[in-house]
């Protein structure tokens, strides 16, 4: 019976040690991806929200989401384009009189534009 406690508490010790010493050596957290730009216009009277994230790398094209079936305004895309080439945004849009606002996010997964 001795000799039984005597190898569980052995056991026990010996599976704590192994715990730590794999806690301990674990890779560091991948470090979270800095802030990116991007414009949100906001359509009046309900006619709706189209976001511009800055182009792939070997574009000027800024990406576009936009809910299904939804025309994209070309001057809006064109302010967006400028702004990521240049950091100059209109705040309003003369043909749709949309607003156009800048925001911050972080893509998801860590990856960056």
């Amino acid at each position: 019976m001795l000799t039984q406690r005597m190898f569980f508490r052995a056991a026990a010790a010996l599976m704590l040690v192994v715990a730590v010493g794999c806690q301990n050596s674990s890779a560091p957290a991948p470090q979270a991806a800095s802030p990116q730009h991007a414009i949100v216009v906001t359509y009046p009277n309900g006619g709706g929200t189209t976001v511009f994230l800055p182009p792939p790398a070997g574009s000027t094209e800024p990406v576009v989401l936009c809910s299904a079936g939804m025309k994209v305004c070309p001057m809006c895309e064109a302010a967006a384009a400028k702004y990521f080439a240049t950091g100059v945004l209109d705040p309003k849009c003369s043909i749709t009189g949309g607003s156009r606002t800048v925001i911050d996010y972080t893509p998801p997964g860590g990856a960056t534009n």
